[in-house]
């Protein structure tokens, strides 16, 4: 008998044992069978991927589900450490081809690193459940595994069709996002299982109407739509140029399906994201004439939206989306988003001119925190009033732990000015970089897959300062936006881009145009 009969048998048998298993465990234990299959098929799923594992990971950033497993770990958690597991099998069995090469990115992920452990060395945290005095470990292990899976991509070697299978996979997910919000919203039992991924939001834990909000007529938050207005516009714009698309019968239902999601959301930093996600879109597709026009057609439909708004009011949530903009929205939304913006300055001037929650502004305090914090922090959470502070006793417990509500200030407390300083110069030289590599793939095949991975990190340094951000969303900005970069850089069949040096000016001298020294050529 040779051996494929031999390897059919064995298969043929686990599965009938795993079958009968599971079909008793289905009467009894209900959710360790739901564990089994997930498991089984995960497994399944990473032996037939073999080395092209990590294309699981756009998979679980977009799936976006937060299991009911110990420790309440995010699905792109879970997935980073399978991926790295296996990875580390193919490493020593000599069948994963890596390509080292230290270079600027490198440097700036490197001493952003540094900064966090530095921080966590004169500060370090363990575990509540092993009755640590300081705790807080979770965070540094998610950072840990951000990090590896980010050096794992630098110096992964792949097929260049795999990152185009990165945007297939993630929209994939994206759409599948989007389904299990719907039916979490129809059936609620499932998204309590999921946790509140696909919950609806009362509040982003912003002014004084953290519990107002829940009354009639208030400016809910709608989170499932977040995602799928998101990566569609990113997905949009990396086919056509999303003014065209505006005027397009198929490509202009896609176009007002992500604004209408994105304001249907009721979060102004997601209708900026997804117009930022557009603009950069525009500019690479269209050019700069293109992004003139956009921004009188944006104030165009402004002005039809403000109309209509006085014929027939917009939804809460769309309301509060818009307050940022000039228009006929409602005064109790304006003047709730207005609390929302005064509520987190107050946060951000208390954290920043006192010693009080953050000790070391230069180096930073790390991510952890005393066990008499966390006590605070759990007293305070569900008291209403005044703390000594002056602050109300839920703000209080936010300086305590500190969820500030903004990326700068959050790192500032977690590796101090230096560490801000670092990560901020890193995100922009990441964007520079993956501009360089859109251009790169001008008139290629490739210019869409270069786009869609790019794009964010083109406006995201900005919107991560003055929009909305947290210290866990800068890493991964700057760790995956490098390693993201560098696959592009190291896989893509085509010439590298080279940056001209600038010759210095000569009088009656010719000088190339700037748009001649941005062509790609060969390295």
């Amino acid at each position: 008998m040779d051996s494929n009969k031999i390897k059919l048998i064995l298969i043929l048998a686990a599965a009938l044992f795993g079958a009968l298993y599971l079909g008793i465990a289905a009467a009894t234990a209900q959710f360790e069978a739901v564990l089994w299959v997930v498991g089984g098929v995960g497994i399944t799923v990473c032996l037939a991927l073999g080395r092209r594992i990590w294309l699981l990971l756009p998979f679980a950033s977009s799936i976006g589900l937060v299991l009911p497993l110990p420790g309440s770990f995010s699905t792109i958690f879970m997935t980073e450490a399978v991926v790295i597991g296996f990875c580390s099998m193919l490493f020593f069995t000599r069948r994963l081809p890596l390509q080292f090469k230290f270079t600027e990115l490198e440097f700036w992920c490197l001493l952003f690193v540094l900064s966090v452990a530095q921080a966590y060395m004169r500060n370090p945290v363990g575990l509540n459940i092993f009755g640590s005095s300081t705790v807080g470990a979770k965070p540094y292990a998610v950072l840990v595994m951000l990090t590896l899976t980010a050096t794992l991509l630098m110096v992964l070697k792949i097929e260049p069709k795999e990152l185009k299978w990165w945007v297939t996979i993630t929209m994939v997910a994206t759409w599948a996002n989007f389904a299990l919000g719907i039916v979490s919203k129809l059936v609620p039992s499932i998204g309590y299982f999921l946790h509140a991924s696909f919950a609806t939001d009362a509040s982003d834990g912003d002014s004084s109407g953290s519990r107002d909000a829940l009354d009639e007529g208030a400016a809910s938050r709608i989170a499932f739509v977040r995602l799928i207005s998101i990566n569609l516009a990113n997905w949009i714009s990396s086919r056509i140029s999303p003014l065209v698309a505006s005027f397009s019968p198929l490509w202009a239902p896609l176009v007002i399906f992500t604004i209408v999601g994105a304001a249907y959301s009721g979060y102004r930093s997601q209708l900026a994201t997804v117009a930022m996600t557009y603009l950069v879109g525009v500019y690479y597709r269209g050019g700069l004439r293109q992004v003139v026009l956009s921004f009188f057609l944006g104030a165009a439909g402004l002005v039809l939206l403000a109309l209509v708004n006085l014929i027939s009011p917009l939804p809460p949530n769309v309301q509060r989306a818009l307050t940022f903009l000039p228009g006929t929205w409602e005064q109790r939304y304006k003047d709730d988003a207005k609390g929302s913006t005064d509520w987190r300055t107050e946060l951000w001037m208390e954290a920043l001119k006192s010693d009080k929650y953050i000790r070391n502004k230069l180096l930073g305090d790390g991510l952890g925190m005393s066990m008499e914090q966390l006590q605070q922090t759990l007293f305070l959470q569900d008291k209403l009033g005044e703390s000594s502070s002056g602050f109300d006793y839920h703000r209080e417990s936010i300086l305590i732990s500190g969820d500030y509500h903004s990326g700068p200030v959050q790192t500032i407390r977690t590796c101090g000015y230096l560490g801000l300083a670092i990560l901020v110069i890193g995100m922009f030289r990441v964007t520079v970089h993956a501009h360089r590599q859109i251009i790169r793939c001008r008139n290629t095949e490739w210019y869409g897959t270069a786009l869609f991975i790019g794009n964010v990190y083109i406006w995201l340094p900005l919107g991560w300062i003055f929009i909305f951000g947290s210290f866990s969303g800068g890493a991964d900005a700057l760790l995956m936006g490098a390693a993201m970069v560098r696959m592009l850089e190291k896989n893509l069949p085509i010439p590298h881009y080279v940056v001209r040096k600038r010759e210095p000016f000569v009088l009656g001298q010719h000088r190339a145009s700037s748009a001649d020294e941005q062509k790609p050529i060969q390295g």
